[in-house]
């Protein structure tokens, strides 16, 4: 269970890497102001992938067939939706 939680903070700091990747993964601005903006940006790019994988598991699950459901369900149980492939 422990390294289950670890795998998780792992997949979202993996994501973050993934979203910032240029300048070898550090922020260059020239004030405060634009430190936080780009970093708010960063925060949003990440949510939006985390919200659009939560939709897709959902669309798959609702699409399921009556009888696959429930395997489609622990496959999904078995996801974290901050992957990113």
């Amino acid at each position: 269970m422990i390294q289950e939680q670890l795998n998780k903070g792992e997949n979202v700091h993996q994501l973050a890497r993934r979203i910032f990747y240029g300048n070898n993964g550090k922020l260059q601005a020239s004030s405060k102001e634009e430190y936080l903006q780009a970093t708010a940006c960063k925060a949003l790019i990440h949510n939006l992938i985390v919200c659009w994988n939560y939709m897709y598991m959902s669309k798959k699950l609702t699409q399921a067939k009556q009888n696959e459901r429930k395997k489609v369900f622990e496959k999904i149980e078995q996801m974290y939706p901050v992957r990113w492939l």
